[in-house]
């Protein structure tokens, strides 16, 4: 499905239709939306819906893009970001800022167990977009040790699987101390001690 998003209608359609999205997983699962509550909440016609996506599904990834979209306008191009585990640690940092501006979404997406399919989008695009950076990081000298799958597959779920135990549990370790504990695991040196 192509459409103009340089079209201000357009882009606006889009938009309500995925805060709708949003906004129906922040009290309910994905699986009990249908289209027409999604047109409800946006205020538009289903075959408005239809001519955007094929299906709530569709919708769902591109409201993933989108917050991933979001959260890449903001990490700040920097030294820190420029190694793996900068990148990480700024992803991090900006996924914490970006749900703690959205509780209702918030609380959706988190503390609904039926809404888990939003992450494993989100972990499958991370790790896709991962893995690119860190192709672009070995051709300027890092070098991986494991393969770039299983190392882009193993710290996108580990971080975000981590993130989600932390939202769940009510933060129950301070958040400065949080992200600079999950750096830290991005460098073996710090896991293991004698």
């Amino acid at each position: 499905m192509t459409y103009d998003t340089n079209n201000k209608r357009n882009a606006r359609t889009l938009k309500v239709l995925q805060q709708a999205m949003l906004t129906l997983m922040s009290d309910q699962s994905y699986e009990t939306i249908k289209a027409v509550d999604i047109c409800r909440v946006a205020m538009v016609h289903r075959t408005t819906f239809y001519l955007h996506f094929e299906d709530k599904e569709h919708l769902l990834n591109e409201c993933v893009h989108q917050v991933k979209s979001q959260l890449e306008a903001e990490i700040v191009m920097s030294e820190l970001t420029q190694t793996p585990s900068g990148y990480y640690a700024e992803l991090l940092r900006l996924l914490v800022k970006y749900l703690d501006a959205h509780p209702n979404l918030q609380a959706g997406l988190v503390l609904l167990p039926e809404n888990q399919i939003f992450w494993l989008k989100f972990q499958a695009l991370i790790a896709h977009d991962v893995k690119q950076r860190m192709q672009h990081f070995a051709q300027n000298g890092y070098n991986y040790h494991v393969h770039l799958d299983i190392n882009s597959q193993f710290f996108t779920n580990g971080i975000i699987g981590t993130l989600l135990w932390w939202l769940r549990h009510s933060r129950p370790i301070e958040a400065s101390l949080f992200y600079e504990q999950i750096t830290s695991l991005m460098d073996p040196r710090n896991v293991l001690s004698r």
